[in-house]
């Protein structure tokens, strides 16, 4: 018998998940951003899904992200931080700026 020791890496995954998954990328496989019809159909199974997420942990569907892993949910939160719109200006002059333009 063998006992999986490693689950703050992974955890096996429950049947009832593989099955909805399996079902979905059949399905509902187009691109979530994209405005035509398979697009739109895979953006509402996602708000489909937030919803659900939301609902079992008491939170508005707004606050739920879902990305693709842990690097990208900690870049999500730090960029704002990071990212911000900088403003820098010169305002010395060199000393013989105003000469060289002579």
């Amino acid at each position: 018998m063998q006992i999986y020791l490693d689950y703050s890496a992974t955890t096996p995954t429950h049947p009832q998940v593989i099955e909805r998954v399996a079902t979905i990328l059949q399905h509902d496989w187009g691109n979530p951003s994209s405005l035509h019809t398979w697009g739109q159909d895979t953006a509402t199974v996602i708000e489909m899904a937030r919803e659900q997420v939301a609902g079992l942990i008491n939170a508005n569907s707004d606050q739920i992200i879902f990305t693709s892993g842990g690097t990208a949910i900690k870049l999500k939160l730090i960029s704002p931080l990071v990212n911000r719109p900088r403003l820098v200006l010169m305002l010395n002059r060199r000393p013989n700026q105003d000469k060289e333009k002579k």
